[in-house]
């Protein structure tokens, strides 16, 4: 919760009124308007004198309003230099298991890689960028990932050289070919 000072308070009241092009409905002043539980109380500060000597003259205490003091924020920047606000803190992701590591088979845009060569005993690891979920499945259907959506990987190793063609049987105009050699 944030206690603002009352002259802030009564300034931004003013403002309001004034900006609306109207004035406070009951004809009272803003600071009167104000609930009194938003009003932090504060005691406007005082100079005050050293105990005079006995040959001194006694100044008489001044009293100041109170003035806003810019706020100082710490910062790793040299000064003159804009500084960005604060990220905002979230909670830490949970954890979530390493992505499969191997030749990238990106899905993008409803499409494969038209044609991906891998040595033999190359994983291949599908990982779709699309808003909606795709499979990888083998013309012959020897092979499939089931559905995955975005942001999820899917991963395949092939030792046996040879031509694999593949679908997305979700939308069968994505079709490319994996050749192992």
């Amino acid at each position: 919760m944030h206690f603002y000072s009352a002259p802030f308070i009564a300034l931004f009241a003013a403002l309001a009124i004034s900006c609306s092009g109207g004035s406070a409905s009951s004809g009272a002043s803003p600071t009167t308007d104000i609930p009194a539980s938003t009003i932090e109380s504060t005691a406007a500060p005082t100079a005050t004198t050293a105990p005079a000597e006995p040959s001194a003259t006694p100044v008489p205490s001044a009293t100041t309003a109170p003035t806003a003091a810019p706020v100082q924020t710490a910062t790793n920047e040299p000064p003159g230099q804009a500084t960005s606000p604060p990220a905002p803190t979230s909670p830490p992701a949970p954890a979530s298991p390493p992505a499969p590591t191997g030749v990238a088979a990106p899905i993008r845009g409803y499409g494969f890689p038209y044609q991906l060569t891998v040595p033999a005993g190359s994983t291949v690891v599908w990982t779709n960028y699309d808003s909606v979920p795709h499979d990888v499945t083998a013309n012959d259907d020897s092979w499939t990932s089931g559905l995955f959506g975005e942001g999820d990987s899917w991963s395949k190793t092939f030792d046996t050289p040879g031509r694999y063609a593949y679908v997305c049987r979700v939308h069968p105009y994505m079709q490319a070919v994996l050749i192992v050699e």
